[in-house]
């Protein structure tokens, strides 16, 4: 799913379809939207598991292994500002209030950075 935000990403705990069960009951992951989507094969698969998983837990190595397997290249080297985007992109719903402080604080972040860089 090329649109990976909190909104349209769903963990259900428990639900047998008759397809799938974990052997405690299991998860099963909902992805909605589905306008931009598309079936990787099993290591970028897991190449993504491990990009969230680096941004969680603040591996700068994962992150940049997992880039290199996805196959993505980026036209700069600030794996900081990477790992930052990712989180962001990643973040937990919260209520409408809080997200709009998190997002303005980030706009501000990310200016800064800008206007720095023009100097």
């Amino acid at each position: 799913n090329a649109d990976p935000h909190p909104g349209n990403i769903l963990i259900r705990a428990g639900i047998e379809d008759g397809l799938r069960k974990g052997e405690d009951g299991g998860f099963t992951l909902s992805i909605l939207d589905w306008g931009l989507a598309k079936r990787l094969p099993t290591t970028k698969r897991i190449a993504f598991c491990q990009m969230v998983h680096a941004s969680a837990t603040f591996d700068f190595g994962l992150l940049l292994d997992a880039f290199h397997t996805i196959g993505l290249k980026l036209k700069r080297e600030n794996v900081a500002e990477d790992l930052e985007g990712i989180r962001f992109l990643l973040r937990d719903m919260v209520p409408t209030s809080i997200a709009r402080n998190r997002i303005k604080a980030k706009m501000e972040t990310d200016k800064s950075r800008m206007d720095s860089k023009k100097k």
